[in-house]
């Protein structure tokens, strides 16, 4: 524990402790290093930020200790073990790891899978086949820079287009497909709030943010069941996974999205943030039975329930959008400006983020931001309403050195 918290730089009390089944000890006598798998539960007194880092495998910590030498964290491992070479063939046997579908897959043939597939999810017409539609079109999308474990930055522009709170660019790359920086944070529920807000889902959106349990929190806000390990998957459901023991109100591992249900029970997921072979991206999961991939993935009686999004007619998003300067020189104010608007209701508030690291998140219509070093920099300003509802606009800024 000490030495995942150490490595990981959370607060003082951030790891509540142990999962039960998690722990796997193995050791090479030609070498004598000893090598551990360990998954770690988050404390409420995480804090927001820090309970989201634990999210999508971040939690499960692989090291190795050396003949009286304290152990050391190798790599924040990712779901069932992560699929880069830190960990050598023999201890993954020696520990029962399976190599996951995501691990083998390669990036083409995934996307081609999910291609073929949206069609289909799109043939209905519900909200929910639009959600499919959508979380299938983004297969493939990746971290830039590429990265294979949690141990660095995780950059993703789902976090940029949702407008989370607290992310920053710092280490990031441009992502071409949405045309936005980059923003660092473990990210599952950033892709799935997307995915539910481009398929036209605005009830309840100001309730859901960067942590898996915001889907949870959203469901119980209207009136869903969500009994556990229980119910019959749909396409466009979210699917948030638990640790072992009582649904806690302040944490979950990963929230995923239904594509299908399949003829036999089981279901193909779109997970957002999920480690891969080359890189941190939007897997396609399919064949996947719930409570044994949850176990595989995470740890032993890890959970799962289902949040199921509004069928009812829903009301506009609002509208949002930027305007101010494109460039700006670093260590001078630039203004920018918030438009936003609400049919049917009112605009209640704009939060802004400037993707530069650094604690100065601001609200209002009109703000002034001074970016402090040269870069590209992507600003979002999140539009909240009174009926609910939220959107984000996007503005990149070019800064240069004075």
């Amino acid at each position: 524990m000490q030495a995942y918290a150490s490595a990981r730089h959370l607060p003082p009390g951030a790891v509540a402790g142990l999962r039960p089944g998690s722990l796997h000890l193995a050791s090479v006598p030609a070498t004598g290093v000893s090598w551990a798998i360990a998954g770690f539960t988050p404390s409420p007194a995480a804090g927001p930020r820090a309970l989201a880092g634990f999210q999508d495998g971040a939690s499960t910590g692989v090291f190795t200790q050396g003949a009286g030498q304290p152990w050391r964290l190798v790599q924040a491992a990712g779901a069932g073990g992560g699929c880069g070479p830190a960990v050598p063939a023999a201890i993954r046997k020696a520990w029962h790891l399976a190599a996951l579908a995501g691990c083998r897959a390669t990036a083409a043939p995934a996307r081609r899978a999910a291609a073929n597939a949206r069609p289909q999810a799109a043939s209905a017409g519900t909200a929910g086949q639009s959600i499919a539609h959508v979380a299938l079109g983004q297969v493939g999308v990746s971290d830039t820079p590429a990265v294979t474990n949690f141990g660095g930055v995780d950059c993703d522009p789902y976090s940029t287009l949702v407008g989370a709170p607290g992310p920053n660019a710092d280490g990031c790359g441009f992502d071409q497909d949405h045309a936005v920086e980059n923003e660092n944070e473990e990210w599952c529920s950033d892709f799935a709030q997307w995915a539910w807000r481009q398929a036209g889902i605005t009830t309840g959106m100001n309730v859901i943010n960067a942590g898996s349990v915001s889907f949870y929190d959203w469901g119980l806000d209207q009136g869903e069941t969500m009994p556990v390990d229980s119910g019959t998957p749909a396409p466009g459901d979210a699917v948030v996974f638990f640790p072992p023991g009582p649904i806690n109100p302040y944490y979950a591992d990963h929230v995923g999205i239904v594509s299908a249900l399949n003829p036999d029970g089981t279901v193909n997921l779109v997970d957002g943030d999920f480690v891969g072979a080359a890189n941190i991206s939007v897997q396609y999961n399919t064949g996947v039975s719930l409570t044994s991939w949850a176990a595989q993935v995470w740890s032993p009686g890890e959970q799962w329930l289902l949040v199921t999004p509004p069928s009812a007619p829903q009301q506009a998003a609002p509208s949002a959008a930027i305007t101010g300067p494109r460039a700006a020189v670093a260590g001078t104010a630039i203004g920018l400006k918030a438009w936003a608007t609400q049919l049917g209701g009112s605009v209640t508030g704009r939060r802004w983020t400037f993707g530069d690291g650094r604690n100065t998140n601001a609200t209002g219509e009109k703000v002034s931001h001074v970016f402090v070093s040269a870069g590209f920099y992507t600003v979002t300003m999140t539009a909240t309403s009174s009926l609910g509802t939220a959107a984000t606009g996007t503005w990149n800024v070019d800064v240069t050195a004075p």
